[in-house]
């Protein structure tokens, strides 16, 4: 019962009352199989306190690492010779409680030997579970096939149980995927789908959730009344934590408040922690500087993000995915006058949204060379050919493919599973890849190869 009670991983970190059961069970003489469990569940328990007691307070936390690391390794490595049960439950645990970019190959290794073991075990919560955190490294690692498995996974699990918590689970992987693909209207569409489950059974975690969507539909929109606005909610005690306050500066940035801005980013940066959404809250925070063009913040944060610049900034739970680092290195290098580095980071960024179909950064890409200019209409380099400039990805071939059939962006959208938005920027992005005005160039293009 104690293990049990403290498994739900994002909401009971740090409970007095899950604590407290452990604590008890601890004294018990228990068989290997039991003390596993529950140093499993103590790793969970022990890695994150909310950093307030408000039932509003789910988007930051404090995590302690020291002591849940340790717990969640040994309880990894015990369950090796144990039952199939304890041992699924240890990687789910090792995965929950190791998040930074540094543990990103094994995460990898550990979310799919966890999403095995829950298919083997019929786990409809632990499959969704393990499906989100291996989402989450593979956006983080630029694999958009993976990625889009474990999307799947999680929604057909849901789907099938019908658990209104795996429900919230899976809409909100299916927002942050929208966002991705630049369709707004069908974020939106998630988000409240999302936000209508998770309030009525009040979802752990719905209210942060439905929060990060909003504040990213207002980031993609970059609206001055919409962020006006939003502006004051800003004493709200669901924003002031690091990702609410680095989501505010962007707000004062874009309205004139510099240094207001300026302040939010320092105290955001103050709390950057390398297992609560590390490369996230830092290209949050790159966002905020390309606004304010501030050299000094920009050097910063090039620190913070270089190691990792092949990585994807995406946060802990997939809600929000970030773009590629290189991206955002682009722009800081940008600010501090270093065009060599910008324009060599611009192109693998470039490279990477294109191979994974994101839209959203593609089109920040863009903002980003309009805003300094010394990058140049084009991300490649001299010796670039021309034919690799104008690589589409798999899913833009497909789609021109089916414009050369006659198909309309609805059909089209209808056998992909996509919206009729989503077609439609995809065929903007096929039109400026290949050079071409329209769908009757593009065609003829294809023809061509």
């Amino acid at each position: 019962a104690a293990v049990r009670y403290a498994l739900p991983i994002d909401w009971y970190a740090g409970d007095i009352r899950a604590n407290g059961l452990l604590d008890r069970a601890a004294q018990m003489e228990l068989g290997m199989e039991d003390t596993v469990q529950v140093m499993a569940a103590r790793a969970l328990v022990e890695m994150r306190i909310p950093i307030s007691n408000s039932g509003d307070q789910q988007l930051a936390w404090v995590s302690r690492p020291q002591v849940a690391h340790s717990l969640s390794e040994s309880a990894l490595e015990s369950s090796r010779s144990l039952s199939i049960e304890t041992r699924a439950l240890a990687t789910l645990v090792w995965r929950s409680t190791h998040r930074s970019p540094r543990d990103l190959d094994r995460r990898r290794e550990i979310s799919r030997e966890s999403l095995n073991f829950a298919q083997i075990l019929r786990s409809s919560s632990n499959q969704v579970e393990a499906s989100v955190w291996m989402a989450v490294d593979a956006i983080e690692s630029a694999d958009r096939s993976q990625y889009d498995e474990a999307l799947s996974v999680a929604r057909w699990i849901a789907e099938r149980d019908g658990n209104p918590r795996l429900l919230w689970r899976a809409h909100t992987l299916c927002c942050g995927s929208a966002h991705m693909d630049g369709d707004i209207v069908e974020a939106e569409r998630w988000r409240l789908r999302a936000r209508e489950v998770g309030q009525s059974i009040a979802t752990p975690g719905w209210f942060a959730g439905d929060l990060l969507f909003f504040a990213q539909k207002i980031a993609s929109e970059r609206d001055p009344a919409e962020m006006v606005a939003s502006i004051s909610f800003e004493d709200s005690p669901g924003i002031i934590n690091p990702i609410g306050r680095s989501l505010l500066a962007l707000m004062h940035a874009e309205v004139g408040s510099a240094e207001t801005a300026r302040g939010m980013v320092h105290k955001a940066l103050r709390q950057l922690d390398m297992e609560s959404s590390y490369l996230f809250l830092a290209t949050r925070c790159a966002d905020v500087v390309l606004s304010l063009r501030d050299e000094q913040l920009a050097k910063q944060l090039v620190t913070i993000l270089e190691p990792w610049r092949t990585h994807v900034a995406v946060d802990s739970n997939g809600w929000w995915i970030d773009g590629p680092v290189n991206m955002w290195l682009a722009g800081l290098w940008g600010v501090t006058g270093d065009e060599g580095r910008a324009i060599e980071a611009m192109a693998a960024a470039e490279k990477t949204a294109r191979r994974m179909d994101d839209i959203r950064s593609l089109r920040r890409i863009e903002d980003i060379r309009q805003r300094f200019q010394v990058m140049g209409p084009h991300s490649g380099t001299s010796e670039e050919s021309d034919e690799e400039r104008q690589v589409l990805s798999e899913r833009q071939m497909t789609i021109l493919r089916m414009m050369s059939e006659g198909l309309t962006n609805r059909e089209i959208g209808g056998i992909l599973s996509f919206s009729t938005s989503t077609i439609r920027l995809e065929s903007i992005a096929i039109y400026r890849t290949l050079g071409v005005k329209g769908r009757t160039e593009a065609v003829r293009w294809l023809l061509e190869q």
